[in-house]
């Protein structure tokens, strides 16, 4: 239930890290105009890759028409002043530990390990750390961005970024980009307690219906 439990954290973070610049973002721009999803002609899915494993690269039919988006340029500016990279560094910092109990949880080798030598032990070990190290490495930070910049042209014309630059330019705005690490530091175990404290009453109340319902069997009543 622990091991659960952070995992669902770590996404609780991502949620909540989200939810503040949305938040800002709305605050910033009071006069926004919604674009209105008749406006745009462009398919709701687009993908590239193998056919094993597409990528989508759009996924809304929200989008701008290229005229009206915001150049590379802006939106690489105000990814810059948001911290956006810095979050992304953090957030991948995390990984290793989410690696780390998802391959403590794993129970499929313990009998064939249980019979190795201390250096047949040492191997496999060795090899589980350069694919934890591997995994790590999979998805750079560069390559974040990058995807993060096409998105964020698809949805923000230059209107709107260099209004949300001017306020994450501001004293405030930094003051909360400074904030945040802390207050999610603070908000992480509470959530923590919070849903360890959820998941065992339901867990009970499961338990609770599953008993009563066998024992229903034994009687013969769910034949009837």
């Amino acid at each position: 239930m622990k091991q659960v439990s952070k995992v669902v954290v770590f996404a609780g973070v991502l949620v909540a890290g989200v939810c503040s610049y949305a938040q800002a973002q709305t605050q910033a721009l009071p006069n926004q105009q919604v674009q209105d999803p008749g406006q745009s002609k462009r398919p709701m899915i687009k993908a590239t890759g193998t056919p094993q494993q597409a990528i989508p690269t759009q996924t809304s039919s929200n989008v701008l028409p290229d005229e009206q988006q915001a150049t590379k340029e802006q939106i690489e500016e105000l990814l810059d002043v948001m911290r956006v990279e810095d979050q992304m560094n953090d957030m991948l910092g995390m990984l290793p530990v989410i690696l780390e109990q998802q391959h403590a949880m794993s129970k499929s080798y313990e009998a064939q390990m249980a019979t190795l030598t201390a250096a047949q032990k040492a191997q496999v070990e060795a090899l589980n750390k350069k694919y934890q190290e591997k995994a790590e490495d999979i998805f750079s930070v560069s390559e974040m961005m990058e995807d993060l910049t096409k998105i964020y042209m698809n949805h923000l014309n230059s209107v709107d970024v260099e209004s949300l630059i001017t306020f994450y330019s501001s004293d405030a705005a930094q003051h909360l980009l400074d904030a945040q690490p802390l207050i999610l530091k603070e908000y992480m175990p509470l959530m923590t307690a919070r849903i360890a404290q959820k998941s065992e009453a339901l867990h009970a109340e499961h338990k609770k219906e599953l008993d009563a319902l066998m024992t229903s069997f034994k009687g013969g009543a769910g034949n009837k």
